[in-house]
């Protein structure tokens, strides 16, 4: 599927969702299990760890979709090959599930 095409228009010549805020989801089921070893253990955690939340979409283009987190500004890129797009029913709005 063509994850470029539907974020953007039909035209492709502008982002549909670019700056408009959308709720984004860090999929935990794939982030790795803790690493025991015999100093310390190392346990992962997803970068949009903490459920659901808000954020604005900066720009797309064929490769990664950019987000900035609404609280604090922070701008966050991620590779189309770990998205996965639903929809929000209960704000309205499209979902952006995010793999580890």
């Amino acid at each position: 599927m063509d994850f470029y095409r539907i974020f953007t228009h039909e035209n492709g010549r502008y982002p549909k969702w670019q700056n408009k805020e959308v709720t984004i989801y860090g999929d935990p089921s794939n982030v790795p299990p803790p690493q025991p070893s015999a100093m310390i253990s190392i346990n992962y955690l997803h970068r949009w760890r903490g459920g659901e939340g808000s954020t604005k979409i900066i720009s797309v283009n064929s490769f990664w979709v950019t987000f900035e987190r609404l609280e604090t500004e922070e701008r966050i890129s991620e590779p189309l090959r770990k998205i996965t797009l639903s929809y929000d029913d209960e704000n309205d709005r499209l979902k952006v599930i995010v793999d580890y």
